[in-house]
């Protein structure tokens, strides 16, 4: 259940950095209607499904709380990563669109890992 979620997450935001490539308003539009929903699944199945195998294993509840605080500093670290690596390759290949392509190689590198 949340797994497979986390892997839809992956495959609709795929589907939102492909079509950035488009000039087609309509097409366009539904990047940014998948965009919003890939959004809303990352902002509740991963953490859910955290929650959920941490429960199943008995872990602590304080770990949990641990797990989260740093989970949260790691997203912010890898936030600023981000930004800058996007620069760097809009940069090196003079192009809007390359940011996403390379966002298209973590989501696939991610759900390989989920599979």
């Amino acid at each position: 259940g949340r797994c497979r979620l986390c892997c839809v997450y992956c495959v609709t935001y795929i589907v939102s950095c492909l079509t950035k490539h488009s000039a087609n308003f309509y097409m366009l539009l539904f990047g940014r209607l998948t965009g919003g929903v890939a959004t809303s699944i990352l902002f509740s199945a991963f953490e859910s499904w955290l929650v959920a195998a941490h429960d199943k294993r008995s872990f602590p509840r304080d770990l949990l709380s641990q797990t989260l605080s740093l989970a949260t500093l790691l997203n912010s670290s890898a936030a600023l990563a981000a930004a800058w690596l996007g620069a760097l390759v809009r940069t090196s290949f003079d192009s809007l669109v390359a940011p996403f392509d390379l966002a298209i190689v973590f989501l696939t590198l991610a759900l390989a890992g989920m599979v």
